[in-house]
């Protein structure tokens, strides 16, 4: 990005400029609004009167250690292509060279199960911008992307599919938008209600 146009039409071509013109704009739009103690509070109430639907033992199941087999068909499941986080390691790599790095990776991820915290380093993401349209100049037509580390990634994997195992149980069928089936019922329904003729 060489040049960019302000919302309010000012021109900018420094990189120093356009480095900051694009963190404050992105900043003020993906900042969440600092909670007041009243706000917490009264977050704190609500949640205290829904019923606990995960039981103690599907909590001790979600938290478990993972075994080398489960690490071994998350990283099989996950999308290829991509691009790496700072580590600079995708899918691929992690795949082709499991001989060397497979045992680092189940000591990485041991590590983080014991001690409930990944490293810095596997925290940190890299954000790029993705053009939307060919007007580059103006940020609103950029859309950012994380691209995070392999092994953040490894981690939410096993943790998103344990947790998935239980959304049909804890989700009411009124509440269906978070389904993997939804969108399969959802098409059949429009395809059924569309006239013919």
């Amino acid at each position: 990005m060489s040049v960019l146009v302000t919302e309010e039409g000012e021109t900018i071509t420094s990189d120093q400029g356009i480095a900051t013109e694009v963190h404050s704009y992105f900043k003020a739009i993906y900042q969440q609004p600092a909670i007041t103690e009243e706000e917490r509070q009264e977050r704190s109430t609500v949640l205290s009167m829904i019923d606990r639907r995960v039981t103690e033992e599907e909590n001790r199941e979600i938290a478990a250690q993972p075994s080398m087999g489960e690490l071994t068909d998350t990283i099989e499941s996950m999308a290829k292509e991509k691009a790496p986080g700072e580590d600079g390691i995708t899918v691929e790599v992690l795949i082709a060279s499991w001989e060397w790095t497979g045992q680092g990776c189940m000591l990485l991820l041991f590590e983080f199960w014991r001690t409930k915290t990944l490293g810095k380093k596997s925290l940190s993401a890299v954000v790029k911008l993705l053009p939307k349209t060919d007007e580059r100049q103006y940020l609103r037509n950029w859309r950012p992307i994380s691209l995070l580390p392999v092994i953040y990634k490894i981690a939410a994997r096993i943790l998103a599919t344990r947790i998935k195992k239980l959304v049909p149980r804890l989700v009411d069928e009124e509440q269906v938008g978070v389904q993997e089936s939804f969108h399969k019922r959802r098409s059949h329904t429009f395809i059924s209600r569309t006239p013919r003729g």
